[in-house]
């Protein structure tokens, strides 16, 4: 019967010196997972603001590498006084000579700003009598398509415009095409503005 007992009390402190031990490694276990989530959340969060402080010194570098010279550039539209921002918009033609038989003349609009202009398609010729502009009549109405062509900032836009209309009014001398743009800030609020692109007949 002792034997019996003794054994039973055997059995029963191993039971729990078992149990004991199991409860410790799975403490342990549960702290070292609770730890590996913990610092991958901080390797996560650190990988964050290593890509947010490249990005932040990126934009710092690309901001201080523009040339002093071409900081007008830069400088918005509002802050620019009216006839600097008009000298940055030019209209110049393919060619600087043509024939009297010429029946169409390519230009290039070039718009220095930072704000987008339109043009449309109507133009009229000028001719420079004793250093005075004066307009090239002809017989026919000419008509235009009422339609805006956009120019976007800094950017250059080719179009061509068809002069057939003067064919016999166009003699050697010195002509410029003259046309106008505008700079739409709302719908119905614009200002509109002259512009030429001069050429000689030959």
């Amino acid at each position: 019967m002792r034997k019996i007992l003794k054994h039973l009390r055997c059995t029963h402190f191993s039971y729990r010196k078992t149990v004991k031990t199991n409860l410790i490694y799975s403490n342990k276990e549960s702290c070292y997972s609770i730890f590996s989530k913990a610092l991958s959340c901080f390797l996560l969060v650190l990988s964050i603001l290593k890509l947010l402080i490249i990005i932040l010194c990126l934009f710092v570098l690309t901001s201080c590498s523009k040339p002093i010279n071409n900081i007008i550039d830069y400088i918005p539209y509002a802050e620019i006084p009216d006839n600097y921002s008009l000298d940055r918009v030019t209209m110049t033609t393919e060619k600087s000579t043509y024939s009297k038989s010429v029946g169409t003349i390519e230009v290039m609009w070039n718009n220095g700003t930072d704000k987008e202009l339109t043009f449309g398609e109507s133009f009229h010729l000028e001719k420079n009598n004793d250093s005075k502009w004066e307009k090239v009549h002809i017989d026919k109405e000419l008509v235009f398509t009422a339609i805006g062509l956009p120019v976007s900032p800094r950017s250059s836009k080719s179009h061509t415009y068809n002069i057939s209309a003067y064919y016999g009014e166009i003699e050697s001398g010195q002509y410029r095409i003259a046309t106008t743009f505008s700079y739409i800030r709302a719908p119905g609020d614009y200002d509109t503005y002259s512009l030429y692109a001069e050429f000689s007949v030959i």
